[in-house]
């Protein structure tokens, strides 16, 4: 390995998080979760201990890898960014927090020219999409059977259609098996205010245990 490409990833390595401003810029809930889960995959370091989501369009999550420690940590600190955020003035002209002295330094890598053909290859290779669903339901999924709100919660027991993908006779393996892997992912989402934290406190019910039965 080069000395440049080693002291990129041990700086990416080391940093306590990544930030990815990813492309695109969805607006449904079901979109800007998938966004948040998986995204298109080239653009996250999913290893890392957490990383923040932005897109184009300002929308904003944390995703962070569950083996280091719990969603609790997490939530906290996801909590007090939220608030910090919301203190700030709304105002653009008014007093900002002074930036910080270090300037962002860019990691370049030193890609030899038979990887980077392969990478180029890849982006250019046609992918399966993994929401096939033709509807323009917020909640799609590459599962037409799977529960969702606002459709059947006891669907037909027929098969659902074939799916429609578009595959390149040789794709990449890695691309391949990271779109196999997203279009066999199920994700169903549901906002809801019809209950709170503090109503299920109420009841004696753990918030946290209401969510793990939930799922």
């Amino acid at each position: 390995m080069s000395e440049a490409n080693r002291a990129a990833l041990h700086a990416i390595d080391s940093a306590i998080f990544c930030v990815s401003l990813t492309h695109g810029a969805p607006s449904s809930l079901h979109d800007v979760q998938r966004n948040a889960l998986h995204g298109g995959g080239a653009d996250r370091w999913l290893d890392k201990s957490f990383q923040l989501v932005v897109t184009e369009n300002a929308k904003a999550a944390v995703n962070f890898e569950h083996a280091w420690g719990d969603g609790v940590a997490v939530l906290r600190y996801f909590n007090e960014v939220y608030a910090a955020s919301n203190a700030l003035p709304p105002d653009s002209s008014a007093e900002r927090p002074a930036a910080a002295a270090a300037a962002p330094r860019r990691l370049v890598l030193e890609v030899p020219p038979a990887v980077r053909a392969a990478v180029t290859k890849a982006r250019a290779t046609p992918t399966p999409n993994p929401n096939p669903d033709p509807s323009p339901h917020p909640n799609t999924d590459p599962n037409p059977n799977y529960p969702k709100a606002g459709r059947d919660p006891h669907p037909s027991t027929e098969p659902p259609p074939p799916r429609r993908l578009t595959l390149a006779p040789s794709p990449p393996k890695a691309r391949a098996s990271f779109d196999a892997t997203i279009a066999s992912t199920e994700l169903a989402t549901l906002e809801s205010d019809a209950f709170s934290s503090g109503l299920l406190k109420q009841h004696r019910v753990s918030p946290d245990g209401m969510l793990q039965t939930a799922i």
